[in-house]
């Protein structure tokens, strides 16, 4: 709760909003999460998990929601990850206790922390250097906990990983001297393959990113090294990868939402997803009478892949475009002079171009079911980037 003190008064600020309220009754800006839509991204997910015999571990990165994610363990998800140790702190508190720490962790600190949570549940984390391997066998040593440490291969992606199967076999054997740390298998992640635009294209790039990953696999298995999971992919190529044979379990995050730059996509016919998350905004004025300027800007929205989309019954507006976004403003143009522009006062909704950041730009979500608020939800591991 966020409060003003002064001598004789306290002044509280508001919810923005309650359940049962209408959806036009959100004090703005707001994270808006239409639940329908919602529910259907994460049955639709964890059925194809399902039906290819693939595990699914959502990424929690996406939301940092304990609500969420629990409702993707209910249906079915092993476990989540989380890309910073912090970050896995609410949502341990809400009782998950499986979570991978999709990321190599830099210092002490981060160690001594993750070596503290495994007590506490069932903990793995990447490497992909020796010194890494030492600091985590020294902080779990310390705690009397223990790890399954997975070795990041770059399989396209030019950034963490390593560059082939005799490096990651010299990581394997840095682990096998420390038996408190076991060999969780592989992190095989491409994030440019997310966001290729053309489905063809994108299938040949995932294609060649999961054959990069098997040829590692077989020489391990060719050293003796047996790989227990390989884990990876993302929204974007995750029909791909459920399909390739090499994935024992996916990381998606972004569906349950699909931002802005998703929807971008050549989506497929069988496994297409819808917007869900929307920041409601309110038209704070109308100008010069070009323009109307809404409430959300950069400290409501993420615009680093894209400005956001003005929606408009269930689809993107075909009279009003969101064109520049300043700190607290956002101004929304008509595509042709004729258009109506909003009145003063009336509520949008914007589907955000980046979701991950978005979130993190909020306190909660408010959750809403046929245009009635029906929860909100602790955006718990905001700015947990630690």
């Amino acid at each position: 709760m966020t409060r003003a003190e002064t001598p004789g008064t306290t002044v509280d600020l508001p919810p923005a909003a309650r359940p049962g309220d209408p959806l036009a009754a959100v004090d703005t800006p707001a994270l808006i999460l239409e639940l329908d839509a919602f529910e259907r991204n994460l049955d639709r997910m964890q059925t194809a998990a399902r039906s290819a015999g693939v595990a699914l571990r959502p990424h929690a990165k996406a939301h940092k929601c304990p609500a969420i994610a629990l409702a993707q363990l209910q249906r079915g998800a092993v476990g989540i990850c989380c890309q910073k140790v912090s970050e896995a702190l609410p949502f341990l508190a809400a009782g998950i206790t499986d979570i991978h720490v999709s990321n190599q962790i830099a210092g002490p600190a981060k160690a001594d922390l993750l070596a503290r949570l495994a007590l506490h549940g069932r903990f793995s984390v990447c490497v992909d250097h020796p010194s890494q391997v030492a600091a985590l066998a020294e902080a779990t040593a310390r705690h009397a906990s223990r790890l399954a440490v997975f070795v990041e291969i770059d399989i396209g992606q030019g950034r963490c990983g390593v560059p082939d199967a005799p490096a990651a076999l010299r990581l394997v054997d840095a682990l096998a001297v420390h038996p408190q740390l076991r060999f969780g298998g592989l992190q095989a992640y491409q994030g440019g393959v997310q966001h290729v635009r053309r489905h063809a294209d994108r299938h040949d790039a995932a294609a060649r990113a999961a054959a990069r990953t098997a040829g590692i696999v077989a020489a391990l298995a060719q050293a003796g090294v047996a790989c227990p999971s390989v884990t990876g992919g993302g929204s974007g190529s995750v029909e791909f990868d459920l399909s390739s044979g090499v994935y024992t379990e996916v990381q998606p995050g972004s569906y349950v939402f699909m931002d802005g730059d998703y929807g971008r996509n050549e989506a497929s016919t069988s496994l297409r997803f819808e917007h869900s998350l929307f920041v409601a905004s309110t038209v704070m004025s109308v100008g010069d009478g070009t323009r109307v300027i809404v409430d959300a800007g950069l400290k409501s929205l993420a615009v680093d892949s894209g400005l956001p989309i003005v929606w408009h019954d269930g689809t993107e507006s075909r009279q009003l475009v969101y064109t520049a976004a300043n700190d607290e403003h956002g101004i929304v143009r008509t595509r042709e002079p004729s258009d109506p522009r909003p009145d003063l006062g009336s509520q949008l909704l914007l589907v955000p171009g980046h979701c991950d950041p978005t979130l993190n730009l909020h306190d909660q979500i408010v959750a809403v079911r046929s245009g009635v608020v029906e929860a909100l939800w602790p955006v718990a591991a905001r700015g947990l980037s630690r």
